[in-house]
């Protein structure tokens, strides 16, 4: 039986007390920056912002207790062998926890440009036709009607991606909880979970609250004169190789790239060129001095939020325990 996989946000639409940003802080006080090391490949020191995030082993636990309790929901409405599961909201978290990292290998710039590995091959085909009965919005199976349609209506409250389920819809004589047996499952993991205030101007939840505060402190320490001197230096020597490009941003996201499914020639040669360059001018190391030092100072002027948020995290987490 097909796997279907609900896309289910792990945290509730909570937000957070705002405090002094890290912009603000650092435009008050220079944040001084440690030692500057010259590594060879991307760095794995672990970032201060990390330690208030959740792991992969805690997000596959929260996943596995939610489908757990989904599927136990599930089986109340004669669903005794469905197969639907909350996939472990990993991906969201894996890149930024850990040191500093180019934007590709050197091996594959040389091969696929700044296109993901496989696409001059067409490696990614097979993936786009077997994705040809998925909603093109949500990721959830296209169900059309039937038994499937009712299990997806069960599961999440509505059959339709998207779609907002009617108050007191029944199966098997049995009403619908708001949000479906997935709806349930997460209220029963946040049960008890401390009140987290809203956070910045989008009211963003546990997971965008901290991410909003490491692009905060990410962009300060972009602005410093280390950084800014790398990004020059990197300049220099993408235009000795013929690439005339002012900031390491605008050559990653040139937006002929985008234009292609395979990449060109130039492609290949602007990437190529670029990580070079990024490991003549020490974008490793710079990058990762800075990123440190302000990421530090984040932590302590948001000290009372971050741990709030940690918190939530841990509630959860107990809860998890319970099932799992």
């Amino acid at each position: 039986m097909k796997t279907l996989r609900i896309l289910l946000t792990a945290f509730l639409a909570m937000g957070l007390a705002t405090g002094c940003s890290a912009d603000e802080k650092s435009a008050e006080t220079p944040v001084k920056v440690g030692p500057v090391s010259t590594p060879t490949a991307a760095t794995t020191t672990k970032m201060p912002l990390a330690a208030y995030l959740p792991t992969e082993a805690e997000l596959n636990t929260l996943a596995r207790a939610q489908t757990s309790l989904l599927r136990d929901c599930m089986a109340e409405y004669g669903f005794t062998d469905s197969q639907i599961e909350v996939p472990s909201d990993w991906l969201m978290f894996e890149d930024i926890g850990e040191g500093t990292d180019l934007p590709v290998t050197l091996e594959q710039a040389q091969q696929y440009g700044y296109h993901p590995a496989g696409t001059d091959t067409g490696g990614d085909s097979d993936d786009q036709e077997s994705g040809s009965d998925s909603d093109s919005t949500s990721g959830l199976p296209a169900l059309a009607t039937g038994e499937k349609e009712t299990e997806m209506l069960v599961a999440n409250g509505t059959a339709v991606a998207g779609a907002s389920a009617a108050a007191g819809q029944r199966v098997n004589g049995k009403e619908i909880p708001e949000g479906g047996c997935a709806g349930r499952a997460q209220q029963t993991i946040a049960k008890d979970t401390p009140a987290l205030k809203k956070f910045g101007s989008d009211n963003a939840d546990p997971l965008n609250a901290i991410l909003e505060i490491r692009a905060e402190s990410h962009s300060s320490a972009m602005q410093t004169d280390l950084f800014e001197k790398m990004e020059k230096s990197w300049s220099v020597c993408m235009k000795k190789s013929g690439f005339s490009y002012g900031s390491l941003k605008s050559a990653a996201e040139d937006g002929e790239w985008s234009t292609n499914q395979v990449a060109s020639v130039r492609e290949i040669s602007v990437a190529t060129a670029d990580v070079k360059c990024r490991m003549s001018a020490n974008y490793l190391g710079v990058t990762e001095a800075v990123f440190l030092a302000y990421e530090k100072q984040a932590v302590e002027d948001n000290a009372e939020l971050l741990q709030a948020v940690r918190d939530y995290y841990d509630a959860m987490l107990r809860n998890a325990a319970k099932v799992v």
